[in-house]
């Protein structure tokens, strides 16, 4: 069974937090791992440089055109020939940080 909160969705992207997956401190909710999506439609480019991942996205009003991600809180990356998904780990303050950015974004549009 599968429950998800999503934090950006539109045309060739979708973020979304896996509420069935939460992550505990000491016993107590800290967050849920959260999934980002990016189809290859609107991916330009993706690189590890030191620490971080670095996405280059095509103009859109979802995402900005340059996304970097601390390596930290990365669980797993999977690029195949349809897009690029990142499992985030939740409660990670960076893991935080994109999902109230990209929030904002989509609440604009």
């Amino acid at each position: 069974m599968s429950s998800k909160s999503h934090f950006v969705y539109g045309d060739f992207v979708e973020g979304y937090e896996e509420t069935n997956e939460p992550r505990y401190s000491f016993g107590k909710i800290v967050g849920f791992d959260s999934y980002l999506i990016i189809e290859n439609n609107i991916l330009k480019s993706f690189c590890v440089e030191e620490q971080h991942l670095i996405i280059d996205t095509k103009n859109t009003e979802l995402l900005p055109t340059k996304l970097m991600i601390y390596g930290g809180a990365i669980l797993d990356l999977d690029y195949d020939m349809e897009c690029l998904c990142i499992h985030l780990e939740g409660g990670h303050s960076d893991t935080r940080q994109i999902i109230a950015n990209l929030n904002l974004l989509s609440k604009r549009i």
